[in-house]
């Protein structure tokens, strides 16, 4: 059964590496909304309260292609920047172009959740090797963001495992992004696809991306509770 991809924060022995790949199950069909639109890009059917910031899906439909097959630079974290922006005219879009690149550029490091190697959590090291773990994605999403000009944090908690509690589950690490006067929250690691058995698929999941909080938190938990967004939520962070 498909496993969603899940990591921590720190190198922990093989015995509990191999622990975080049978942690999480496939969540319902319901959780994460129908994939129902036809293409290779999916656009799921979205009620208006699945997302933080109200969008139609079908506006990012050729920038996502452009981000997601036409742009592979991988010479500097700062040249691939400037090569996305260049067709995301706005904030929310730029912001989408970062998303979509690293969720169909980077792969998780299997090896790693092995207890096989090392793997690189710098962004120039990630961008030439194409593979990292949760801790790295979230930092090249953060340092992307930075060079586009956007506010971004990366945020560290525990996730969720299906049917679990927060208590025994794994530390996690995801984003937040100022867009429109709030901060919304996006997870780059589960939004790039699964691990089955010994191999990394890609697949992307929108629900990760600006995901409304109170779904969020159902299987994310941050260090600092005033992350997770709810209300009341601060007026500035």
């Amino acid at each position: 059964m498909f496993k969603y991809l899940f990591d921590t924060l720190i190198y922990e022995t093989q015995t509990n590496s191999q622990k975080l790949s049978k942690m999480l199950e496939k969540p319902d069909q319901n959780y994460q909304g129908e994939r129902c639109c036809p293409g290779e890009i999916v656009y799921p059917c979205y009620k208006p309260n699945k997302k933080s910031i109200p969008i139609n899906l079908n506006q990012f439909k050729e920038l996502d292609t452009y981000a997601s097959k036409e742009v592979n630079v991988r010479d500097s974290v700062e040249n691939l920047v400037k090569v996305l922006v260049q067709k995301a005219p706005t904030d929310l879009k730029k912001v989408r172009a970062i998303w979509m690149w690293i969720c169909h550029h980077i792969e998780y490091d299997v090896e790693w959740l092995r207890g096989n190697t090392k793997t690189s959590l710098d962004p120039e090291g990630i961008l030439k090797s194409g593979k990292t773990i949760c801790a790295g994605y979230a930092k090249l999403f953060e340092t992307m963001c930075c060079i586009a000009g956007i506010r971004c944090e990366r945020l560290t908690g525990i996730a969720k495992g299906k049917g679990s509690g927060f208590k025994n589950d794994k530390r996690h690490a995801w984003n937040a992004v100022y867009l429109d006067g709030k901060w919304h929250l996006l997870d780059c690691t589960w939004g790039s696809g699964y691990v089955n058995g010994d191999k990394f698929t890609f697949r992307h999941k929108e629900f990760y991306f600006l995901t409304q909080p109170d779904l969020f938190a159902e299987n994310h938990s941050p260090d600092d509770p005033k992350w997770q967004l709810l209300d009341p939520a601060p007026a500035t962070i």
